[in-house]
């Protein structure tokens, strides 16, 4: 319907603002919402005072088309200042564009919220963690390439620990996060397993009840064939042999 009002949101910025703009433009208060600061330096009192008139009508157009959310904080943003439709555009153009502290916000929340489940495909979690990174350039939101390496590697535990090591062990100012993610998916053999490498765990047999079990320790080899030495319990009441010197003390002079 043309003339049905949208009101803007936190999410849906990009289909509201070419919809403004028209409306504005309709309105003659496109120029004005989008001039440059300077547009007014050579205006006389008259042309200033009907230039002002426009920016509140402007203003009141913008303001009309947001939702409760929206006009809340936009009203916050003008509570000191004169309230025109040029500020108020721009305040919002930083603030819900792709560019914005909002959609910067909620792009730094997805990535935080990338994890690695055990079991699952590394190649996966690589992937993700490059599609949040992509989305992060296109919004222009600059994190430090160090920043972004522990922010992955702090997503690794666990049994990753060791392996997580070495790869810092490695790294320098040259490498960059594709570098740790190829790493990372160099060892999705070794990152995939369940337990430490520094730890053996115990093989199963199938029964033939198609289960596995853990077979008896019989079955295991002896690992050395020396005899353990078997050491004495600790008596639990004092035993005068415990005291006993093994030879005859001395006498004086003798």
């Amino acid at each position: 319907m043309p003339n049905e009002q949208i009101l803007l949101t936190d999410t849906n910025y990009g289909s509201w603002k070419p919809k403004m703009e028209d409306k504005l433009k309709r309105l003659q208060l496109l120029e004005i919402t989008l001039r440059p600061p300077s547009m007014t330096e050579d205006f006389s009192a008259e042309d200033l005072n009907w230039f002002t008139v426009l920016e509140r009508k402007a203003y009141d157009v913008i303001i009309g088309h947001l939702d409760q959310q929206s006009s809340l904080v936009a009203n916050a943003h003008t509570i000191n200042q004169p309230k025109t439709g040029s500020s108020l555009w721009k305040y919002l153009e930083g603030r819900y564009s792709v560019h914005g502290i909002i959609n910067h916000t909620t792009l730094y929340k997805k990535f935080e919220n990338i994890q690695y489940k055990f079991n699952t495909n590394l190649a996966t979690f690589c992937n993700e963690i490059r599609t949040s990174i992509n989305e992060f350039s296109k919004a222009q939101l600059e994190i430090s390439t160090k920043l972004l390496i522990v922010m992955i590697l702090a997503k690794l535990r666990g049994p990753f620990d060791y392996r997580v090591q070495l790869i810092s062990q490695d790294l320098n100012d040259t490498h960059d996060v594709e570098y740790v993610l190829k790493r990372l998916e160099e060892d999705v053999i070794f990152l995939n397993m369940p337990t430490s490498p520094m730890c053996p765990t115990t093989p199963s047999v199938s029964s033939a009840s198609g289960k596995r079990k853990t077979p008896p320790l019989s079955d295991f080899p002896p690992k050395s064939n020396k005899t353990l030495l078997k050491i004495p319990p600790i008596p639990t009441e004092p035993s005068l042999q415990w005291y006993e010197p093994p030879y005859p003390p001395r006498r004086n002079g003798k």
